[in-house]
């Protein structure tokens, strides 16, 4: 469910030519209980809809994949519910802890950068990616390489951060950048600079849709609320969700100053009324029969 990069497709040397992204699967399970959850519930809709298609609904035997695995939680859980399950992430570290989490489920659990995803033509039953599109460069190479791999009747589920309209202000990516950008940043981040993007759900279903998949379900501005006996976050929380969901290498960059340029990047989102990451949600489905594709 990660996928950062710096641009460019090639990782910041200066910081850890090992692993492109500065990630810790350990650190990132530690505060993805929301994002993991909604995956699930997002995974429901599409579980649901084959059942509502066909009459009926059994995951064993089908393919499942899950671009930007994360942790493996979902490729563990979809494993367990007997898919046949690929995983990847372009994350060492995720791969790593997925592969170890899936040991025993046989799970495939590659390392792969979804900005050259290669999947091979109408092999997958479901098609999942969670918080991974806003690391995307070229969204639309990726949508060509998901449609291509369902199968007919197959469904893709996408769900990310900032699907809001081109002409909406930017959110706290910009702002994130923008702070970044400010003389007591600039230096520290210059080599590690924050890629994420914005995709706005309009263009993803009109992809979609041009490529002749029917889009079964759709939000935007989509909520997560907390589980019902969850503590009040606190500023701590929120730094430490921030760091450990939305922020590799620059960790490392910013090494002692990392909170006071989070607390500097907070503030002026909570001045300007950017503190939601504008997730959106779509799941689409391949329709049965004559060959779709873009």
């Amino acid at each position: 469910m990660t996928l950062p990069d710096n641009g460019s497709g090639s990782s910041a040397t200066t910081i850890d030519v090992s692993d492109p992204t500065g990630w810790s699967a350990a650190d990132y399970a530690t505060v993805n209980g929301n994002q993991v959850r909604s995956a699930l519930a997002a995974i429901a809709l599409a579980e649901q809809d084959k059942l509502t298609q066909n009459g009926q609904f059994d995951a064993s035997g089908l393919a499942f994949a899950d671009i930007g695995c994360g942790a493996g939680e979902i490729a563990y859980e979809m494993a367990g519910r007997g898919y046949a399950v690929y995983a990847c992430d372009y994350s060492r570290s995720m791969v790593e802890e997925t592969a170890r989490r899936c040991a025993a489920a046989g799970v495939e659990v590659v390392q792969a950068d979804a900005n050259e995803l290669i999947l091979s033509p109408r092999t997958f039953d479901v098609i999942h990616s969670s918080w991974v599109l806003h690391w995307v460069r070229e969204i639309d190479l990726l949508l060509d390489t998901l449609v291509g791999a369902l199968r007919p009747g197959g469904h893709v589920v996408l769900q990310w951060n900032a699907g809001h309209a081109a002409d909406q202000p930017d959110g706290q990516f910009g702002i994130l950048r923008e702070v970044a950008e400010r003389p007591r940043w600039r230096e520290q981040l210059v080599q590690v600079p924050f890629t994420m993007r914005r995709h706005p759900s309009d263009h993803i279903v009109a992809r979609l849709q041009a490529a002749g998949l029917e889009i079964v379900d759709r939000v935007d501005d989509l909520a997560h609320p907390p589980v019902s006996d969850a503590p009040k976050m606190t500023l701590i929380d929120v730094r430490e969700r921030v760091k450990r969901t939305g922020m590799g290498q620059q960790i490392t960059a910013l090494g002692a100053d990392i909170d006071d340029f989070l607390d500097e990047a907070i503030a002026l989102m909570v001045e300007r009324g950017d503190t939601s990451l504008r997730d959106s949600r779509i799941i689409a489905r391949r329709p049965n029969g004559p060959d779709c594709g873009l």
